[in-house]
């Protein structure tokens, strides 16, 4: 590891390891042969090999802080790569569509609404990931099945002029009767992460 703390990696000697056999991937300008492991990454050997012998930056970035490299072992770290022999066209992960038009918040009255919407401006692997649920998903159907089930009774001529959202959740005070549940990947779908979340969550 020492020895390739000095070593400068030109872009053409990363290109030549983009395999699963053989997988190297720049991240932040470092060099990391990743092959050992493919086998170890919680999300699978795929989202890292489709990087091998490219620059994963962006879509490493968008999910992990860059100081969990240093979790990698030392023998991982090839050295920093050559930024002046950088290819002309660098991988990375396709910008969300920031031409959909969004519809006037107050007209999104439910969580549909506000999923429909996400639905054309999130990439497909972030909805993959948002949309999905462990295992065999029994728990995820059932959670929406039973929230289908609950029922607003209407009232009809009641002055709506004051409302008072405010009510307890699982025992605990809340201005408004819904919460945040908890999620991984933040940036995955916005770039303030899971600081976006707490913030949104500070103003309601």
């Amino acid at each position: 590891h020492l020895l390739a703390m000095g070593r400068i990696v030109p872009w053409s000697e990363v290109a030549k390891h983009d395999s699963v056999h053989d997988c190297w991937v720049v991240l932040h300008d470092k060099v990391y042969d990743l092959t050992q492991f493919l086998g170890q990454h919680p999300g699978g050997a795929k989202v890292i090999a489709k990087w091998a012998g490219k620059d994963g930056t962006a879509s490493f970035a968008a999910i992990h802080p860059e100081a969990i490299t240093q979790q990698l072992s030392q023998e991982a770290f090839m050295g920093e790569v050559d930024k002046s022999t950088s290819p002309t066209e660098r991988a990375a992960v396709p910008a969300r569509d920031e031409e959909v038009v969004l519809p006037p918040m107050q007209t999104c009255l439910n969580s549909y609404d506000f999923e429909a919407v996400a639905r054309r401006r999130l990439q497909k692997e972030t909805l993959d990931y948002l949309t999905s649920a462990a295992d065999d998903e029994v728990t995820f159907r059932e959670n929406s099945a039973v929230f289908s089930l609950v029922w607003l009774r209407p009232a009809i001529l009641v002055d709506v002029k004051e409302v008072d959202t405010t009510c307890r959740i699982l025992g605990a005070a809340s201005s408004f009767p819904a919460y945040i549940s908890s999620v991984a990947l933040g940036k995955l779908y916005h770039p303030d992460g899971e600081c976006g979340l707490a913030i949104g969550a500070e103003k309601i």
